[in-house]
């Protein structure tokens, strides 16, 4: 077994959906006696299972697994909800196991690396009101706001991130300022949130043509598992408008559902759609200079293994 210094170095496997990362992770863990902590916003919820790819009850059986299924149907679970949990599996398990955080949601590192905008709760009333015209007007009013409130942090996200939309124009009736002004005021803060760890950042990428093979592969599969008969089950008790359903893959099966697309239109907008996550999750690890990039397995293993022994 190989030796490493305590407390363990954290190491974070980050890259495109489908490029995978779960793999290096498992094999990585494996290696070195290590834990997996998820950091996938789909995984933290039970009964999302084919859709998200998430790993087998047989793989988190075979070692240490955190922040999978820590949510019910229905629940909301955030950047600062992952950042509180990821603290503590850190405080309990960092002289028990290398800990291999892998994921796809970059938002969710970042909050655990760098911290969030500390802030009181927002009230239940704000809350309700941005809800309810949210589900009123819908989420392009909501953007539309923004963008005349705010338009340099508007500009900065998507018209369909309904997470960062949201939490910006409740934080923004709040605090009575500009998201601008406030991450202003939470880089100020950073000093003294950012995760002060060994870290080790590794990435895998492939070819874009490469890549769309795995990702039909992979929806292939998904369908063959069970992906539609997941998806009516979730239908049946999950709230409306519960967001982990507007998801790539959910989306899609749910307008299946509905008649607005055959089944073979269906498969194809699911790849076409996890190839457009695949481009958004690339674009955003990219900007981490920190991150070492490999194309294959074996190469981000002997990476991790020369660099994790030297740190014994």
């Amino acid at each position: 077994m190989v030796e490493l210094s305590k407390p363990f170095p954290l190491v974070f496997i980050v890259g495109p959906t489908a490029v995978g990362k779960s793999e290096l992770a498992l094999k990585a863990a494996q290696k070195f006696s290590g834990a997996i902590v998820n950091f996938d916003s789909l995984q933290f919820f039970s009964d999302l299972n084919i859709g998200t790819a998430k790993p087998t009850v047989e793989e988190r059986s075979a070692l240490p697994h955190f922040l999978f299924d820590i949510c019910s149907v229905g629940e909301n679970y955030t950047a600062g909800d992952f950042r509180k949990a990821a603290l503590k599996v850190i405080e309990d398990q960092e002289y028990n196991f290398p800990l291999f955080f892998v994921g796809g949601s970059g938002f969710y590192l970042q909050a655990l690396e760098k911290g969030m905008f500390e802030v009181s709760d927002i009230s239940p009333e704000i809350i309700e009101e941005t809800k309810n015209e949210q589900n009123q007007k819908g989420l392009s009013y909501l953007y539309e706001m923004l963008i005349k409130q705010d338009p340099d942090y508007a500009k900065k996200i998507e018209a369909q991130d309904s997470y960062r939309i949201f939490r910006a124009i409740t934080l923004m009736r709040q605090l009575n300022k500009s998201m601008t002004q406030i991450n202003k005021e939470f880089q100020l803060q950073q000093q003294t949130k950012k995760l002060n760890k060994v870290i080790f950042k590794v990435g895998l990428k492939m070819d874009r043509q490469r890549l769309r093979n795995r990702v039909q592969i992979r929806t292939d599969k998904m369908l063959e598992l069970g992906l539609i008969e997941e998806v009516e089950d979730l239908l049946k008790i999950a709230p409306v408008n519960w967001s982990p359903l507007s998801s790539v893959g959910y989306k899609e099966v749910i307008s299946y559902l509905k008649g607005e697309y055959n089944r073979t239109q269906m498969r194809e907008w699911i790849i076409t759609h996890t190839m457009q996550l695949a481009k958004r999750q690339m674009t955003w690890f990219q900007r981490d200079k920190e991150v070492e990039w490999f194309e294959s397995t074996s190469e981000a293993l002997n990476f991790l293994g020369k660099h994790l022994t030297s740190e014994s």
